[in-house]
């Protein structure tokens, strides 16, 4: 069911909300101030250039800003001044509205995340598949069968033994009768403790634990600009777990991005709220700005059943039980925006069903890409191809495709190296990809340039690995998972890094190591392989979720631990006007809410964290 073509409502857009045309840079926090500065010094043209640009609603002023962003293999040579005032060079590329990053960059001064942005390359494409249409049985016709009627089978005949009789006897001595109880059965064995079980999505949190089959209430904090917080109001910010108010019934999944997250009920309703300038809520808030910052409910064209819903930077998805998949919001690239389907280039603010020739049983959302598992264990993807993430076209090939949408905006296959290999888990989050085979092999695509991937970025010229440059377009096997006791059962990338989850509930980190997003404690090295997060080892661990810079685990006592880059993101704030500190290591979330409820979910945008909690004293009751 497809709406494409429709004349759409344009909100009225926002300043510095979100970039159409870069991905998201990595920078530091600094004081509120009503300005932001930002200087590049390029060595190559000898030119300085200074941008001031005014504050908007609801984000925080800034100092000077470091940018995180993917290298491109257009590498120019930039300098940047360090701590010290010391000019230190960089591997950049420069980019639009934003001056690039190195990997090797050093900051102390940051700001808190905005909304995410593209890296600047081209994109894919491929045949349009066409949809199947369902045909309909037809009613079977009762038939009388002719001559007598069969005999019904003998129902078979139950015998129920009878209680042994008492025996009476004297007790000698008297004239008492006393009878001979029977004995009583033996005590049933203790029931051998289950494991926990491990949940297993990402952008899309599903609670797949027994003790939580009704879901429970949602609680956001962090930063809120534009509603992201969904507390109806366009601009607060919140540094510990408050409630939302305006969701009839118990949340089951939850999906935070950008800055808009959705969320789905054990009645199968979902609710959206945050950033609409693109869509991604799914209904019309052009009327009245401020319902973006209110959870309502998203209407779908049909009666359909809703079991999962993911959310990427502008766009949100939505998979029912008989398997189709709807999509609203939009796609952008480093050009800009380039539309949902290849026949509307511009968003849709409503829910449209995906026209497929096969039943999916799982998504997962990156910032512009889609991955889909179909019922016979093959992986799809369509969206922007730029840097590889769709995992079926070559960087060098985009140039030649651009003028064929169907190509990257129609689902196709990835193109995996070895044959036959089938699939049971995806996961996708900013540029990266990743896919568990049925023999439990971890493949990835997308950006590596700080090793998120799980392995190292080697340089083309000096090796013969097929992972070669900052861009890797075909799937990957990660080696380093041979190594664990157990299966990954949840990945979730940041910007620069990725979380590993797997079950027996271990978390693994890699990627870059600025500002503790890692959890290894202090420094900024690249760790370019998934390691063990020692301070989380004793406890077991039910889910975890990464935001840019920061990252988010959740225990089976039900507690909540953050550590990354300090911003009101992390929870552990004491004031919302002061600075927070990096947390290089895990620090647990504390707060008045918390003690009387347990945490059983998590998922985080750029600058916003949200969480599903359990009522303990309910539990107890």
């Amino acid at each position: 069911m497809s709406s494409t073509g429709e004349n759409v409502r344009v909100l009225r857009p926002r300043k510095n909300l979100r970039s159409a045309s870069q991905p998201e840079p990595e920078i530091k926090k600094a004081s509120r101030a009503k300005k932001v500065s930002t200087t590049t010094t390029t060595t190559t043209n000898t030119t300085t250039t200074t941008t001031t640009a005014k504050k908007t609603r609801g984000r925080p002023a800034t100092k000077d800003v470091i940018y995180d962003e993917p290298l491109s293999t257009d590498v120019n040579m930039e300098s940047e001044p360090d701590e010290k005032g010391k000019v230190k060079k960089l591997r950049g590329r420069a980019v639009k509205r934003a001056p690039p990053a190195s990997q090797e960059e050093q900051g102390d001064t940051k700001v808190r995340p905005t909304r995410s942005k593209q890296l600047k390359i081209d994109e894919p494409k491929e045949s349009s598949p066409t949809r199947t249409r369902g045909v309909k049985e037809a009613k079977k016709e009762e038939v009388k069968p002719r001559g007598r009627p069969a005999k019904r089978p003998q129902q078979p005949t139950i015998t129920q033994k009878k209680a042994p009789a008492r025996t009476p006897s004297k007790t000698k001595g008297t004239n008492d009768v006393v009878y001979d109880e029977p004995s009583p059965p033996p005590p049933l064995p203790p029931l051998p403790p289950q494991p926990p079980i491990v949940l297993s999505a990402t952008e899309s949190k599903i609670l797949l634990e027994p003790s939580e089959p009704s879901g429970g209430r949602v609680m956001t904090f962090g930063e809120d600009n534009a509603g992201t917080l969904g507390l109806k109001n366009l601009d607060g910010h919140r540094k510990r777990p408050t409630f939302i108010d305006g969701i009839s019934h118990p949340v089951i999944h939850i999906a935070a991005n950008g800055m808009h997250t959705v969320c789905l009920t054990s009645k199968g309703t979902v609710y959206s709220w945050g950033c609409n300038d693109e869509g991604a809520l799914g209904r019309d808030t052009s009327s009245n700005e401020e319902e973006q910052a209110e959870p309502k409910k998203v209407h779908f064209p049909s009666e359909v059943q809703i079991k999962k819903v993911t959310a990427g930077d502008s766009h949100s998805l939505a998979l029912t039980e008989s398997g189709t998949v709807f999509i609203w919001g939009n796609f952008k690239d480093s050009h800009g925006s380039i539309g949902l389907t290849p026949q509307s280039r511009e968003k849709v603010s409503h829910p449209i069903e995906i026209e497929l020739t096969f039943k999916v049983i799982d998504i997962a959302s990156g910032e512009n890409h889609v991955l889909l598992l179909n019922d016979a264990g093959c992986v799809y993807s369509f969206g922007v191809a730029e840097q590889g993430r769709l995992g079926r076209i070559e960087e060098n090939l985009m140039e030649f495709q651009k003028d064929k949408p169907e190509l990257y905006l129609n689902p196709h296959p990835v193109q995996f190296s070895q044959e036959n290999l089938l699939f049971d888990k995806i996961w996708a989050r900013n540029w990266s990809s990743f896919a568990r085979a049925k023999t439990g092999e971890i493949y990835a695509w997308g950006v590596n340039n700080y090793s998120q991937l799980g392995f190292k970025t080697e340089i083309p010229s000096e090796t013969d690995s097929p992972v070669k440059g900052i861009f890797v377009p075909s799937p990957q096997p990660v080696p380093a998972f041979s190594k664990i006791d157990g299966s990954i059962e949840n990945i979730c990338p940041g910007s620069h890094h990725t979380l590993f989850l797997d079950s027996k509930g271990k978390v693994y980190s890699c990627g870059r190591g600025h500002y503790g997003r890692l959890g290894h404690g202090k420094g900024d090295e690249v760790i370019t392989e998934p390691e063990l997060i020692k301070a989380l080892e004793s406890m077991t661990v039910i889910d975890i979720a990464s935001g840019e810079t920061s990252s988010f685990a959740v225990t089976s006592e039900g507690d909540l631990y953050s550590w990354g880059m300090g911003s009101l993101q992390l929870g552990t704030a004491k004031s919302i006007d002061e600075d927070v500190p990096d947390a290089y290591t895990p620090q647990k979330v504390t707060s008045s809410h918390l003690e009387r409820n347990r945490v059983i979910a998590v998922s985080a945008g750029s600058s916003h964290t949200v969480i599903i909690v359990k009522d303990v004293t309910k539990d107890q009751g």
